[in-house]
């Protein structure tokens, strides 16, 4: 069996001329070297109910630009694009997402989890998420340091990356044993306009269908919405939704900064853009108040979270508010 890293590194002279996307296909505890993406092939659930479908796991890998093996470690990103756990936006929310982090020096992870379309519901989504931090933890600990991993979800892959950080149930330990040996959340938590609450009042409908099938109870509701379980040592988050969001009612986003400060979490931050409605990516902007949100809130939020080395939650808190922080 090759070594993770060994593919990481044959790979580092292709991202020199473009984003270079490889993975490994993986089975049981562990990986061939054989051709990408990165496959796991799930034969069963966590739940232990066999599972005989063509859907697989799949990972893409974007190398840091500009990265040689001399480097010191990076940190790393995995990505979760929205479509209302029913389908991805891997383009758009995936693969652009992960160039421009490549761009950042970030070992980039898009995430082609299970969706509803192909017959997966919970808790498919999250073994999907949490296997990814394991592989990484465990094979690419030698470029990646492993103190830094983070997510980033767009709409219901926005409500998926904000699960992975309040669950601490580990969901993969059936198929892959090792993952007893990791922690399965990960450091830091980005939500782009996410799916948040599975109250009727603000719920996102389609996304609670697919996620819970239509036999959801009312412990259900509870649980998988997001504001109602934040814990005391929830991951630093990042949330931006638009007030004009015509698909996710932007009271998800409101409800999660309330819950987020109530509790006093560490290093948050919240920025509500005026325009933009849903579903801009990370390129695809629709109005001037999104364009390079990225560039002007995230960068700026993962310089300081990565690098200061600091408690700036005044800073952060005087940012997070209902107003795009440009009007403070």
């Amino acid at each position: 069996m090759r070594r993770f890293l060994s593919l990481l590194c044959f790979f580092v002279f292709l991202s020199q001329i473009s984003f270079s996307q490889y993975v490994t296909r993986c089975k049981e505890d562990g990986c061939t070297s054989k051709v990408a993406p990165w496959q796991y092939v799930h034969s069963v659930t966590s739940n232990g109910k066999v599972k005989n479908k063509k859907e697989t796991t799949r990972i893409y890998t974007f190398l840091p630009t500009n990265y040689s093996k001399d480097n010191e470690k990076v940190p790393a990103v995995i990505i979760c694009p929205g479509g209302s756990y029913h389908h991805l936006g891997m383009k758009h929310e995936g693969y652009q997402v992960a160039q421009w982090f490549a761009q950042k020096g970030y070992a980039a992870f898009v995430l082609r989890y299970r969706v509803s379309s192909h017959g997966a519901h919970h808790p498919d989504m999250i073994q999907d998420l949490q296997l990814t931090i394991a592989l990484i933890k465990k094979f690419g600990n030698e470029l990646i340091d492993t103190t830094k991993i983070g997510a980033i979800g767009f709409s219901a892959g926005g409500h998926l990356v904000l699960y992975s950080g309040i669950e601490k149930h580990n969901y993969i330990k059936n198929e892959f044993p090792s993952s007893e040996k990791y922690g399965l959340r990960p450091n830091y938590i980005m939500a782009i306009y996410p799916v948040v609450s599975m109250e009727d009042s603000i719920a996102h409908q389609k996304s609670r269908k697919n996620l819970l099938t239509k036999k959801y109870t009312q412990d259900d509701i509870h649980k998988f919405s997001i504001e109602q379980n934040i814990p005391d040592d929830m991951p630093p988050t990042f949330v931006l939704a638009c007030t004009d969001d015509d698909v996710v009612d932007v009271r998800n986003s409101r409800a999660l900064w309330k819950s987020l400060k109530e509790k006093n979490i560490n290093m948050y931050y919240y920025a509500e853009l005026t325009t933009g409605g849903h579903g801009f990516g990370m390129y695809k902007n629709k109005s001037e108040s999104t364009k390079d949100w990225n560039e002007h809130h995230l960068i700026w939020w993962l310089d300081h979270i990565q690098h200061k080395g600091e408690d700036l939650q005044s800073i952060f808190k005087s940012y997070s508010t209902l107003i795009d922080p440009d009007e403070e």
